[in-house]
């Protein structure tokens, strides 16, 4: 039996619900809902932090676990093997904000036909019994109500680590990228939608309407302002000006003679050529950050029992034996002074592992050049344990065509060998940071960063918990100045 109260709350929400999806487009299917509440948060911690930030240079590990919902008898229509691709497709976007995603392997599968066909009402019966901590829970269903292809949960204080996929969404190529966004904070680049009461996005952003002392592009549209001005490209009136090879027809009518250029490109638009939607603006991608970072912290990756520890310190110091500090950024290290083109330098290595271990050295200077710096023909390939020595022959020179800039290094720990020049050849062909390429490249291999315990202090010191097979990286920073 359901009360009087009940049942009008309910009619409520499915009347909003389809107004939502009426008012959005007819050609759309995303069901996330921003909440008065929700846009004041955010615009909340963004006063207070990400204004100025940038991305730093270490890659956040988001933890996903699939739910599998089927029909009682356990038959589905979803082809797993989609899942997987997905995710990588999802990286190959993601790694521009410095996100990495790994999936649980072992996925839930839950067998009851009333959830098979979704309605969303039934979303706290089904997902209080299957949710797990410090996870984003992925449920998969056969449909959503009302046609939904996806939706999710916009970061606000104590909110849900979960995230709902139709079979529509999956075959829909910009579905998953485009929920994440709003998972980690990102709204459409039209606005907000639903009952968010705000003065309408001007053309041109860069103004301050209202006099309040914030730029409009601050607080309309998307709150972001670097994605251009856009009237809602999936409203069947300006759908003619989207066209399939991704570009503007020709700029859309606004009032007074003004017109719109939106970003039809952008994974947070409506452009209903769903394969056009591919990218996100730099900002976007320093709020997805930010977001991950701050507000969705407890998602991590969980340790595997099958692990063994592997620890070491690094010192570098100049050809005059004099030392280089470094200090801890997170989980960067930096060179605390200043080094111009022609110093020369090496380092010395104490293995505090209890087995031999294996060692890579990378580097990517200013004119972007990604280039193998250990281990050479005569240099040492294994360092053993309890030996604090200098493995190079010989000593690294700096070499930048006297350029100033910032110098990227990453020291790759295992306890297998590394085939460090296939990395590099493979790092020189990618466009993106030194990080990026990297990750671009190892993949899976490399080590969850909050799976590395850093040390703070003057030398590089750590000790990580690595399985067969995983690389711990270290990045360290080096400032250039001629």
């Amino acid at each position: 039996m359901q009360s009087k109260e009940g049942r009008v709350m309910k009619t409520q929400i499915i009347t909003f619900f389809l107004s939502l999806a009426y008012l959005n487009c007819y050609s759309q299917h995303c069901g996330t809902i921003v909440t008065e509440e929700q846009v004041e948060y955010i615009r909340s911690i963004e006063k207070a932090d990400t204004r100025n930030m940038s991305i730093a240079q270490g890659i956040i590990d988001v933890a996903i676990q699939f739910h599998i919902v089927r029909e009682s008898d356990g038959s589905s229509s979803l082809d797993l093997k989609v899942l997987e691709e997905k995710v990588e497709s999802l990286n190959e976007i993601y790694i521009n904000a410095n996100l990495r995603f790994i999936s649980n392997s072992k996925y839930n599968f839950i067998d009851d036909s009333k959830f098979y066909n979704f309605d969303y009402y039934d979303e706290e019966e089904l997902c209080s019994k299957h949710d797990l901590e410090n996870v984003l829970n992925i449920y998969c269903v056969k449909s959503i109500r009302s046609g939904f292809y996806g939706y999710t949960y916009h970061p606000k204080k104590s909110q849900k680590q979960r995230m709902l996929m139709s079979e529509l969404g999956w075959k829909n190529k910009s579905t998953f990228p485009h929920e994440m966004g709003h998972f980690f904070g990102l709204y459409h680049t039209h606005g907000k939608g639903g009952k968010i009461k705000e003065a309408s996005e001007p053309i041109e952003r860069n103004i301050d309407r209202d006099g309040n002392g914030i730029i409009d592009c601050n607080e309309t549209g998307d709150d972001l302002c670097d994605t251009p001005s856009d009237p809602n490209i999936g409203l069947k009136q300006y759908r003619q000006y989207c066209t399939q090879s991704c570009t503007l027809s020709e700029k859309i009518p606004g009032v007074e003679g003004s017109f719109y250029e939106p970003q039809i490109t952008n994974i947070m638009s409506y452009n209903c050529h769903s394969d056009c939607r591919t990218i996100f603006t730099m900002q976007q991608l320093k709020r997805i950050y930010h977001t991950a970072r701050k507000e969705r912290k407890e998602i991590h990756i969980k340790k595997s029992p099958k692990t063994k520890t592997i620890s070491a310190e690094v010192v570098f110091q100049m050809e005059n034996k004099k030392k280089m500090p470094v200090d801890l950024d997170i989980n960067l290290y930096r060179f605390k002074n200043k080094y111009k083109d022609g110093d020369s330098f090496s380092f010395k290595v104490n293995n505090l592992t209890k087995g031999n271990i294996y060692l890579g050295i990378i580097n990517m200077d200013v004119r972007n050049k990604v280039v193998k710096v250990y281990p050479y023909k005569d240099d040492l390939l294994t360092l053993k344990p309890a030996a604090k020595i200098n493995p190079l022959n010989g000593l690294i020179t700096l070499d930048n065509g006297k350029q100033d800039g910032l110098e990227y290094t990453c020291l790759l720990f295992s306890f297998e060998p590394l085939n460090i020049d296939a990395i590099v050849s493979q790092m020189s062909l990618l466009e993106g940071t030194f990080t990026q390429k990297l990750y671009r490249v190892l993949r899976k291999q490399l080590l969850p960063l909050d799976h590395v315990n850093y040390m703070k202090g003057e030398k590089i010191s750590f000790e990580g918990e690595i399985q067969e097979g995983q690389i711990l990286p270290i990045m360290l920073e080096m400032t250039q100045e001629n």
